[in-house]
């Protein structure tokens, strides 16, 4: 029974974004400093455009005739955080874009809302306000999440 708890652990780890799990004290260390980069990272772009947005506002942004893309993802996430260093360099690459990180972390009712089942998730909407995609995971490239607005039609 316990082999079972310990794959069920492990597999929810590789879904988070833990793509190794090592108990050689050395890779933990080297881990770690990875973790503290991208740690670092974060939050020197965590003043900026990507912030955490109060779900009821960014939500009122969804109908106001532009596309919208919600970020869906927690500060404790490492894949989240390597998404928000994406999106910010895409919000800063274009100005127009419009994308709000929602960290359900701290809003449980948008994780419910928006139907989400794992993190990080990206919600694109049309300038009617209708869901048009969703992706779940991270973008492995800036470039492919670049080509998937443009095939969504983002004005970038």
């Amino acid at each position: 029974m316990r082999v079972f708890y310990i794959f069920i652990l492990l597999t929810l780890l590789t879904f988070l974004g833990c793509n190794k799990v090592d108990v050689n004290s050395d890779n933990l260390k080297a881990n770690t400093k990875t973790d503290n980069k991208i740690t670092d990272k974060v939050k020197k772009y965590s003043g900026k455009a990507l912030e955490s947005t109060k779900y009821n506002i960014a939500k009122k942004e969804i109908a106001n005739k532009h596309f919208v893309m919600f970020e869906v993802g927690s500060d404790s996430c490492k894949s989240c955080k390597e998404m928000a260093l994406m999106l910010q360099e895409l919000k800063e690459d274009y100005p127009k874009f419009k994308v709000f990180f929602i960290d359900v972390g701290k809003e449980r009712i948008a994780a419910k809302e928006l139907k989400i089942q794992m993190i990080p998730t990206q919600i694109f909407y049309d300038k009617n306000g209708k869901e048009i995609f969703r992706h779940v995971g991270k973008y492995k490239t800036k470039e492919s999440l670049v080509a998937k607005l443009k095939t969504l039609g983002f004005s970038l």
